[in-house]
């Protein structure tokens, strides 16, 4: 595997590959950090890179590999040494939670839950990613910190509000990113970058140590999910993340398609994992795997006129079934084309 295509393998391929020793944690966050140091200047998906921490992470994962047997890894740290991405709006220790803003001086004392569980799960936390002033709109530039650019043509907006989580996925700079959505700030990013993106219904995953009100939760409409290259890697994240898993299964079994129907997923969120795996099966044999290479030099763009439109369109989506967005697919979750 070439390093390209090492970067957009996605994070449930990059944990096989680790946990088999095929590959090292070191050298991902190697390849990672080359694209960022080469490729972020002029997108600015980043707000800030951990650079050294994510090579002692990285240490941390491989010897950790090294002392344990490969099902029990899987199983306990199924995540390990796998680079994530975290929007800006969640703590971590030891850094600043700017909310795009210039005037956040107290850096967080702890980690918030969802990263807390990502590094519980062997993930590396690789840096922190822009967001707008507030983490109000759908596109991401603030005063403070610039303009997010959007992999795929560098003269639109990746959107927002988990607009630098998305440009910094779809640009190959991390295999997964950690998005949050209120209106859409998952869902926008996903749909303008050409990503899979999931808004989880209500409390799957933990916004501690925040609260629901009205300053960090929008009285519960905001919750935190993730923007991936593939659906297997969605639900892995959810697996990983989940403060409550379904009780009918794991997100990766709904994943996998290996079994259907609302009696063995009533979960609405399982279900949409399970419908999703379909649309990107047919996705991937009609467009071919190489269709997501970007900033190349012959990059494959589908124009984000399109991208645009077609998100405009597709923020709906019952409360707990939150609308996926994947370029390719052009159906709604309940078959409504756009």
């Amino acid at each position: 595997m070439d390093l390209v295509d090492l970067a957009y393998a996605g994070i449930a391929r990059q944990a096989e590959l680790i946990a088999s020793g095929e590959l090292s944690a070191r050298d991902l966050v190697e390849v990672y950090l080359e694209r960022i140091a080469r490729l972020d200047p002029q997108l600015k998906s980043f707000r800030v890179v951990f650079a050294e921490r994510a090579r002692l992470e990285a240490a941390q994962a491989d010897a950790r590999r090294g002392a344990g047997e490969r099902a029990q890894l899987e199983r306990e740290r199924p995540l390990l040494g796998v680079p994530i991405a975290i929007k800006e709006d969640a703590d971590v220790a030891g850094e600043l939670t700017s909310f795009g803003t210039g005037v956040v001086s107290s850096p967080a004392s702890a980690d918030s839950e969802v990263v807390r569980r990502l590094r519980a799960a062997g993930a590396i936390v690789i840096g922190k990613t822009s967001v707008p002033e507030l983490t109000l709109w759908p596109f991401t530039e603030t005063p403070t910190f610039g303009a997010t650019r959007n992999p795929w043509n560098v003269q639109y907006t990746p959107g927002g509000s988990s607009g630098g989580s998305g440009a910094a996925v779809a640009a190959g700079l991390a295999g997964g990113a950690l998005g949050s959505d209120g209106l859409g700030s998952i869902r926008i990013p996903a749909s303008f970058c050409g990503l899979y993106g999931i808004k989880p219904q209500r409390d799957r995953i933990a916004i501690a140590p925040h609260d629901s009100g009205a300053r960090y939760g929008w009285y519960g409409l905001a919750v935190y999910g993730p923007l991936t290259h593939t659906v297997a890697d969605a639900a892995l994240f959810l697996d990983a993340t989940a403060q409550t898993p379904p009780a009918e299964g794991t997100f990766r079994e709904a994943a996998d398609h290996k079994r259907c129907g609302r009696e063995l997923f009533p979960s609405q969120d399982v279900i949409l994992l399970h419908y999703l795996h379909g649309q990107f099966a047919r996705r991937n044999q009609h467009e071919g795997r190489n269709s997501r290479r970007i900033l190349r030099q012959e990059p494959f763009n589908y124009g984000n006129q399109e991208c645009q439109r077609f998100a405009g369109s597709c923020l709906c989506g019952r409360e707990d079934v939150l609308a996926f967005h994947g370029l390719g697919n052009r159906r709604g979750l309940h078959g409504r084309r756009h």
